[in-house]
């Protein structure tokens, strides 16, 4: 699906497959089976989902947002998650109201869809009783929806809810009563391979299909970091320093061994779990900052510190052990190091902002700072000007 073609693609009358339940998945298969004369949906495992009820904006609330934008966006960064200024987020527990009036807010919180069920009450994420009873009612709401049983317990998922991304679309329940769809549960028959027919499962049986979608996921955070040819000390690469050890970062920002280099929205930020476009401007509004530092003060040389970056790791994973995210395996946990799992994102877009100006305001003390001599100075930009020089 990231390399969807950018040519419409036919369906109609076409037998399709898709594998995969993610996101991507779950918001292309609607979609897909209006026109496939059969559709195949291949799942490993249901995923949560909640309807997203797209809707033209209120020209009310956008003239407002627009008359008050710098306020919205300040309001908006003091969120946890840097998204949702100005919606009243339930600051209660689910144990703290009948069974009836938690059944009203989270019917409540469905009509509304997106992101205000996961924010239906204050402790879903983090109190497991509190995430059964949600757990319950979109198991009670998938029942609802799909007419058939058998296919409607395969779609109930049996992972703690939130743990894994929550998934959001339109209609989705709903396309696995049509005729042309069907359901494969792989978790009980993998597939084994694919053929020239189709699709090949371990039962033996080979489902015949024309185009195959393939929304099997990718890795966050690390793996497009991987990727970079970038050399730091020692000419070791990302990939090798991080090959037998959990990859971190500083702040999500710059790593230990590797001078002058910063990502945006690496492990060790907010990244996925925030509202990414508040994530990345905040991210560039500090790395300008710090090369403006730089400039200022001479420094040619900054690189975070080998314990500080091991310090913040751990913070990281403190705000993960204090929810039920690690209670399943999810785009949020990384496993590179086979005897200890750990978390990515920070869980806190306020804080982390927080944080990241204290070391802003303490001048860098977690960092190796290195400073230019006048006569390095004088002889770099030497060095510049006749490399620049049109003779």
């Amino acid at each position: 699906t990231s390399q969807w073609p950018k040519n419409n693609i036919d369906f109609k009358n076409k037998r399709v497959a898709v594998i995969g339940t993610g996101t991507s998945g779950i918001q292309c298969i609607p979609i897909v089976a209006r026109d496939a004369s059969q559709l195949h949906v291949y799942q490993r495992t249901a995923n949560f989902y909640v309807p997203i009820r797209n809707a033209p904006t209120d020209q009310k609330k956008s003239t407002f947002i627009k008359n008050n934008y710098n306020d919205f966006r300040e309001e908006n960064s003091k969120k946890t998650g840097g998204y949702c200024a100005g919606d009243i987020s339930n600051k209660k527990s689910a144990i703290d109201f009948s069974a009836e009036e938690r059944e009203e807010i989270f019917e409540s919180a469905w009509q509304k869809g997106g992101f205000y069920f996961q924010s239906a009450f204050n402790d879903l994420l983090k109190n497991k009783i509190s995430n059964n009873y949600a757990v319950n009612f979109l198991h009670k709401k998938i029942r609802q929806i799909v007419e058939n049983p058998d296919t409607a317990k395969k779609l109930s998922p049996t992972i703690t809810f939130g743990c894994k991304r929550l998934s959001m679309g339109k209609d989705y329940y709903e396309t696995y009563n049509n005729k042309n769809v069907r359901l494969h549960d792989i978790s009980q028959n993998p597939i084994n391979e694919i053929t020239f027919e189709g699709i090949k499962t371990s039962d033996g049986t080979t489902t015949e299909v024309d185009i195959i979608i393939l929304a099997t996921g990718f890795h966050d955070m690390v793996d497009t970091l991987r990727k970079i040819h970038v050399e730091g000390i020692d000419n070791r690469t990302l990939k090798q320093q991080w090959e037998n050890n959990n990859p971190t970062m500083y702040l999500g920002l710059t790593t230990h061994g590797f001078p002058n280099m910063f990502a945006v929205t690496g492990p060790g930020s907010p990244s996925i779990t925030a509202n990414m476009v508040a994530s990345i401007e905040q991210n560039v509004d500090w790395i300008a900052n710090c090369i403006q530092h730089m400039k200022k003060n001479n420094i040619f040389s900054i690189e975070a510190k080998a314990c500080e970056q091991q310090k913040w790791a751990e913070r990281v994973n403190r705000l993960a052990e204090e929810t039920l995210y690690y209670s399943c395996e999810s785009r949020y946990v990384g496993k590179e190091n086979k005897d200890r799992a750990y978390f990515m994102p920070y869980l806190d877009y306020e804080d982390y902002a927080n944080q990241c100006s204290l070391v802003e305001q303490n001048g860098y003390q977690s960092f190796t700072l290195k400073k230019q001599k006048n006569k390095e100075k004088k002889d770099i930009h030497t060095r510049h000007t006749e490399e620049m020089s049109p003779n």
